[in-house]
């Protein structure tokens, strides 16, 4: 029986998975998590302990773990990593995407509370003087009008799904422009595109560079 080329990439990324060392184990035991609920994904490298940082912007550790995974593979395993846990109390969430030029990131937390997690990575756009406090308050406003399924979230950038219907796109967008400059200036040129971007996609992005 012949595989397809589509059917081999699945296989090269999810059909062997990742052996937990015991030092992997008792790094996930610390944080509240099981190793076996994550289950069997091969693109991920190893595990590290999730940080944040403090008022005065020192390191300092998280609840929760990043998996390092293969570069490219960053939206399919948290896609399968959701699967896995969700009849757990863990969620998944990309935290760092490298783009092919390194290994992507995914976070996984001992909540499934969006929130709770943006607080705990504490994203933030402080090249537009922008706080962590300041980019949740937003996204919790956001996240009431337009019931948003956070799919990401790292230093500087997040990403949701925008699960609401009948929304006004253009305002939206502005909106968006308003907030966060760089997914227009250093993306998709002018608002309109934005606009557009967004509703094909019915996605919220925001990054600051």
């Amino acid at each position: 029986m012949k595989f397809s080329v589509l059917a081999l990439a699945g296989l090269l990324l999810f059909g062997f998975g990742y052996d937990f060392s015991e030092e992997d184990q008792i790094l996930l035991a610390s944080n509240n998590i099981e190793a076996n609920a994550l289950g069997s994904i091969s693109a991920i490298k190893g595990v590290e302990q999730l940080h944040t940082y403090d008022d005065d912007y020192n390191q300092v550790k998280a609840k929760g773990v990043l998996l390092k995974v293969k570069p490219n593979s960053g939206w399919n395993v948290v896609k399968t990593l959701r699967k896995n846990l969700s009849d757990s109390p863990y969620q998944a969430y990309f935290y760092d995407n490298n783009f092919g030029y390194g290994d992507d990131e995914v976070a996984v937390v001992p909540t499934k509370d969006s929130i709770q997690y943006l607080k705990t990575v504490k994203t933030n756009g402080l090249n537009y003087d922008l706080t962590a406090d300041d980019v949740l308050k937003k996204y919790i406003e956001w996240n009431d009008r337009f019931d948003l399924r956070l799919l990401g979230a790292g230093m500087d950038w997040l990403q949701a799904d925008v699960t609401k219907d009948g929304i006004d796109w253009r305002q939206f967008a502005k909106e968006v422009y308003e907030f966060c400059p760089d997914v227009v200036d250093q993306g998709t040129g002018t608002v309109e595109a934005l606009e557009s971007e967004m509703r094909k996609s019915k996605t919220l992005y925001l990054w600051w560079d």
